[in-house]
């Protein structure tokens, strides 16, 4: 094969550039030792230089006169002269070695090397031939994988702990829900019984909400679909009603005590930022500390320091171990798990947490010592409100005065609907039913007095998206209010561009209902 036959690369030309072609005049393996694309280190038993070729020179950045007035321990850091030494000691009884250490350049820079030291015998004493190939993008690309590898584990373990936590978690309130209604079909009972587990259903399906709520808001934050909104409102009526909710539904059942601290003490102290954001962090803050605190005080406010609100959730419960404290706002842990007490929750909250402080612009730390208590504090940004006390008032009340108006709901659940027609039936509204997205379009059709449609968005034959279309062709004036479980961002995107005016997501606030029905019915 000629030369020419080689296909060319960048080491070649290289050559080519910065050397001359091999001499014929000259030995060819001192030639061979020079180019070669390895740097190559000659030495002693003493570990005294004797040669380099053109690339150790390159690679070690120094003259070949400042090289062979050195020894090989003078190009290895200081951790590996130890492991150098044993190589020097095993070349006495072998001739070939493949090893991987560090070097130090004239910079200081470090690399690491794969080095192939040979031994040769010449004049009857032994001499190193060494081969050093860099390898430090190799070894970096290894440790990057290693690390890929370790953080899918992990995430995998997580979400496995998390599914089989989920099971257990989602299980407890529906064994309640389920259990406690089998019991009200007795009729042996007294409306005292009827009333406590009426109560038990009540408590357990809030409790089932939260923790499906919680792996909604997580799934929407990773997808990036959360909107922060700015409105008006009384913060410290925000606090006191998550203090009485608080006292109330937890703390009757703990020996501790819940205390509420005001910076401003104003009872209409208004600011401007994302309510429902702000409770959420609350909530689960204040949740979290519930949890893990058996006795003593939990106490919760917020202070004004010139552009921010500092909020701060305290209490004296069990603390956070040192080792789990970079962990603890991470997605599915649970930092206080064992065998002995089992803490319910998704092991979402504290991410949730930080994600919301993170939309509002803030930040979120906490100080722990364990079996002492823990302590969390965020921020948000200062904006104060500018609405009067009396325009909050009046923009939150709406008087549900309807006028016998005909609200056509789409629905092919039965206890959906059954729900809705209970929430409405008192508030002088006429209802009709359709189960199917076709049955819908039929009934707009046959009847000409419809006010409002509430149109559930899965339904069989024709969905209520499809349904929407169509009668918004025939029918444009008629408003549609969307009733649907999906909760993504996008899903109502495509819900209002196909004609509803308003989009409630199930499970339906029955307050919220009647504000929607009210302000977009057609009242005669």
């Amino acid at each position: 094969m000629k030369q020419d036959d080689f296909p060319p690369n960048e080491s070649s030309f290289h050559l080519h550039e910065e050397f001359l072609p091999l001499n014929e005049d000259e030995d060819l393996y001192k030639q061979m030792f020079q180019f070669s694309l390895l740097p190559i280190i000659i030495h002693d038993m003493d570990m005294n230089i004797l040669d380099a070729n053109i690339m150790a020179v390159e690679e070690f950045g120094y003259p070949k006169e400042e090289l062979l007035e050195m020894k090989v321990f003078d190009l290895h850091i200081e951790s590996e002269l130890e492991h150098s030494s044993k190589v020097l000691e095993e070349m006495k009884h072998k001739n070939k070695l493949s090893v991987e250490t560090s070097f130090v350049r004239k910079d200081k820079s470090v690399f690491i090397a794969e080095a192939t030291p040979c031994k040769y015998i010449l004049n009857n004493k032994p001499l190193i031939h060494v081969y050093i190939q860099n390898i430090t993008q190799r070894k970096n690309d290894e440790i990057k994988l290693v690390k890929a590898m370790e953080k899918a584990e992990e995430s995998d373990r997580l979400k496995s702990a998390f599914l089989a936590n989920m099971s257990h978690e989602l299980r407890t309130p529906l064994n309640a829900i389920l259990g406690y209604s089998s019991f009200l079909k007795d009729k042996n009972k007294t409306d005292d019984d009827i009333e406590r587990y009426a109560d038990v259903i009540r408590k357990s399906g809030e409790h089932l909400m939260a923790l499906i709520n919680d792996i909604i808001d997580i799934s929407l934050i990773e997808a990036g679909k959360v909107k922060v909104a700015q409105n008006h409102f009384e913060l410290n009526s925000l606090l006191i009603a998550l203090y009485n909710f608080f006292h109330s539904y937890l703390i009757s059942k703990k020996k501790f005590n819940l205390l509420l601290k005001l910076d401003i003490p104003e009872s209409d102290f208004l600011i401007v930022s994302d309510e429902t954001r702000l409770r959420q962090i609350l909530t689960n803050l204040l949740s979290n500390a519930i949890k893990f605190c058996e006795k003593g005080i939990i106490e919760f406010g917020y202070r004004i320091e010139t552009k921010n609100i500092i909020f701060f959730v305290k209490d004296t419960g069990i603390g956070i171990p040192v080792d789990k404290k970079e962990i603890v706002f991470g997605r599915f842990v649970k930092v206080a798990e064992s065998r002995e007490k089992l803490y319910e929750g998704t092991g979402l909250g504290l991410s949730i947490a930080k994600a919301c402080t993170e939309m509002l612009n803030g930040k979120i730390w906490f100080d722990s010592v364990e079996n002492i208590g823990t302590t969390f504090y965020f921020t948000i940004e200062y904006k104060a409100g500018t609405q009067s006390k009396e325009q909050l008032i009046s923009s939150n009340i709406t008087p549900y005065e309807f006028n016998n108006e005909l609200v056509l709901i789409a629905e092919d659940d039965e206890y959906n609907y059954s729900f809705l027609e209970e929430s409405l039936k008192e508030y002088n509204l006429r209802l009709i039913r359709a189960v199917t997205g076709q049955e819908a379009i039929n009934k707009v059709m046959e009847h000409d007095d419809i006010s409002l449609i509430l149109m559930d968005i899965k339904m069989p034959v024709l969905s209520g998206i499809d349904a929407t279309i169509e009668v918004k062709k025939q029918k444009p004036e008629i408003p549609i209010i969307a009733q649907t479980a999906f909760a993504y961002e996008s899903d109502k995107r495509e819900i209002l561009n196909a004609g509803c005016i308003e989009c409630l997501t199930k499970p339906i606030d029955k307050k919220l209902l009647l504000e929607l029905i009210y302000k977009n019915i057609v009242v005669e």
